[in-house]
């Protein structure tokens, strides 16, 4: 049997909620089933982190231990210790001075210089293993189509796909750039058409006149939570064509919107803050539209899965089921709707985050995707039932750690 995991988009956020998500399936000794893994924006942050390392965290077991020491504990320490943004800023700074020289420099081409030195090792896209089989997927601006990188090459499918072999080797940090380059804040990433042989559409669309540059944005754009690749049967770069997985994890990690609106009366600043705030709701719907798409394909079955949210909670579960968990697991584990709210609108951007704020994210995905195992382990197959004992990982919620927590998360929603 074998599991799918797709990671959403929402910066190191989501990275951090993924990270809780996947401890708890680590417990669970699931993750030699992983057989793919798809990711977008901050979801592919971690994606390729994890899957650069997964074949170590294997080997030394692929427990919980082993993922904590070989994935978790190294990706702290990362993000923990320097701001990415503030690298990123004086990345940028100086590749704008060449710029002038040189046209495939941009801001997200130095995202790309950052993610590579702090996170990937340098490491070429050629380096991502065969299994599980990890897909980082951006937009492009041009096919109007989710734009994916794997291990074979690059490409989508009305422009084809092209081998890493036909042109010019691609950093994983370079991939992982472009699936997180969210507009306005990073540019489009650039692929020069002129180096790839691209074989041309996949599924008969009207053939796209290729630029000379291709541009892509952030893959949460087409699709945030990275699952269309791995609910159909997919052809991708270098005649891949990834099965449906019998069972597929989905960590949603980009919720939840916001619903403060306050009108300007600057005529230039009051039309981009509309045409700003009508693009949010438009993408939030299209979200809620996929989420709702996805529960629904889940209760029939087709296939089966889980969807693990940041917006929802245990009280989401029904009332008495709600009640039952927390005297499985004891309440005091359970952390209060208070610390839930705050952990919800902890910042979204690329910036360094604490290690009270990284807890407190891993968290939450840890204990709700224990929660929604548990309540719905009548309707799954039993391989893929959360076992009756208790979760390994569990806090003590007391007035003391709740006010430690509470402050911890007090400034997390800042934008520097």
């Amino acid at each position: 049997m074998k599991i799918g995991i797709a990671l959403s988009g929402g910066g190191f956020r989501a990275s951090l909620f993924h990270l809780g998500v996947l401890r708890r399936i680590a417990e669970l000794g699931w993750l030699a089933r992983v057989d793919a893994i798809s990711g977008v924006s901050g979801g592919s942050i971690i994606a390729a982190f994890a899957a650069l390392r997964w074949a170590e965290m294997l080997g030394a077991g692929g427990d919980a231990d082993a993922f904590q020491k070989h994935i978790t504990v190294p990706f702290i320490e990362a993000i923990t210790t320097r701001s990415f943004i503030r690298d990123w800023m004086t990345r940028a700074a100086l590749q704008a001075v060449i710029r002038a020289f040189d046209s495939t420099h941009s801001r997200t081409a130095a995202l790309g210089d950052v993610l590579s030195e702090r996170l990937y090792e340098h490491k070429p896209c050629a380096d991502l293993p065969e299994a599980p089989y990890t897909i980082l997927n951006a937009t492009s601006l041009i096919s109007v189509r989710a734009w994916r990188f794997t291990r074979h090459g690059l490409g989508d499918s009305r422009v084809g796909y092209a081998d890493w072999n036909s042109g010019p080797a691609l950093s994983v940090g370079h991939a992982v750039a472009a699936s997180a380059a969210f507009p306005p804040v990073f540019s489009p990433a650039r692929i020069d058409s002129r180096a790839y042989n691209f074989s041309g559409t996949t599924y008969r669309d009207a053939r796209v006149a290729l630029p000379d540059t291709i541009a892509l944005t952030d893959g949460g754009i087409y699709e945030n939570l990275g699952t269309e690749v791995l609910t159909k049967r997919t052809p991708l770069p270098g005649g891949k064509l990834l099965e449906i997985p019998d069972f597929l994890l989905v960590s949603d990690g980009g919720y939840p919107p916001h619903y403060q609106f306050e009108p300007r009366w600057i005529p230039g600043l009051a039309s981009l803050a509309l045409m700003w705030r009508a693009n949010t709701i438009a993408l939030e719907q299209v979200s809620a539209l996929r989420r709702r798409m996805l529960v629904r394909m889940f209760e029939q079955q087709q296939p089966k899965g889980l969807l693990v949210a940041l917006g929802s909670n245990v009280d989401r579960l029904p009332c008495a089921e709600a009640d039952r968990y927390r005297a499985l697991v004891d309440a005091t584990s359970c952390p209060p709707a208070s610390v839930v709210e705050r952990v919800q609108r902890v910042r979204t951007h690329l910036n360094r985050f604490t290690r009270g704020e990284a807890e407190a994210l891993m968290y939450h995905g840890y204990l709700l995707t224990d929660a929604f195992l548990w309540a719905r382990s009548a309707h799954l197959p039993s391989e893929y039932r959360r076992d009756a004992g208790l979760p390994g990982w569990r806090l003590t919620f007391n007035p003391d750690s709740i006010a430690r927590m509470t402050a911890a998360l007090r400034t997390s929603d800042r934008l520097w």
